[in-house]
């Protein structure tokens, strides 16, 4: 062991965390954005996210995402909104009914 030259010395070592808040790592899709991509009707969309409900795959938490759209007077209306559905999801949807494997 060494001896410090200064005995009386206080040595302090200062630790920083920065948080950042989290981005978000997977994309969303609205029901329009889907019908584009996948040259369907909105009522087509949903009754296949219904189909996958009934069938035992419903959507995980944070799949799939409910927003509420402003009304007339500008606040928001619980009448109106927008489903944003992540990635992963609109990948299952798009396995169980638009890329069905047709016995040859």
């Amino acid at each position: 062991m060494i001896a410090d030259p200064h005995p009386c010395t206080l040595h302090i070592q200062i630790r920083q965390t920065f948080r950042l808040r989290p981005l978000p790592s997977e994309r969303f899709y609205t029901i329009q954005q889907l019908c584009g991509l996948w040259d369907l009707k909105p009522q087509t969309i949903y009754n296949y996210l219904w189909r996958l409900k009934k069938s035992g795959s419903p959507p995980e938490l944070g799949q799939i995402r409910t927003r509420r759209l402003p009304g007339k007077s500008g606040r928001a209306s619980p009448f109106r909104r927008a489903l944003y559905i992540r990635a992963d999801y609109a990948r299952t949807i798009a396995e169980a009914f638009l890329e069905k494997n047709i016995p040859s």
